[in-house]
């Protein structure tokens, strides 16, 4: 199971999945996709992935900076 936060407030979307992974029906491979959807500067910030499993929970950290769509310029 996976649960994402951040420091935005606005609810987060994931496509969660698990699939087995060989050397026997007891071990699968799970993970999670953040989707953002219309970003924006206020999607800037720190997004936090915890998985939770029977042997504990793990967190990764990760910093999404938003970068403005380039305007084109007309000669």
């Amino acid at each position: 199971m996976f649960t994402w936060v951040s420091q935005i407030g606005r609810p987060l979307y994931t496509q969660d999945s698990v699939a087995p992974v060989g050397g026997g029906a007891a071990r699968q491979q799970a993970q999670s996709v953040l989707l953002v959807d219309e970003v924006r500067a206020v999607d800037q910030g720190l997004y936090t992935c915890t998985a939770h499993n029977l042997q504990g929970a793990k967190s990764v950290s990760t910093a999404v900076t938003v970068v403005p769509k380039a305007k084109v310029r007309k000669p």
